[in-house]
């Protein structure tokens, strides 16, 4: 996943001014809580993606590493019959 960074400050204080009806500029103090939670729930909304995908890897490799078990336990089954 890749994105490209850019800055999201002044959407931030368009969205803040459209949200709330206040200037960022002259209520920072509201902004900068406003900007916090703005940036945490993406912050989270990464996280989750990131750890489905983590979640997705670990149980592929799972699966891979079973059939890479049974087909190693058939392998040893059949040489041990040939001796």
């Amino acid at each position: 996943m890749s994105q490209k960074i850019t800055n999201n400050y002044p959407k931030l204080q368009a969205d803040f001014k459209q949200d709330t009806g206040m200037d960022a500029s002259t209520h920072f103090e509201e902004f900068i809580q406003y900007f916090n939670s703005r940036i945490y729930d993406r912050e989270v909304q990464i996280n989750e993606i990131f750890n489905e995908k983590l979640l997705d890897t670990i149980n592929s490799f799972h699966t891979e590493l079973e059939e890479f078990a049974r087909s190693f336990h058939t392998i040893a089954k059949s040489l041990r019959k040939e001796n």
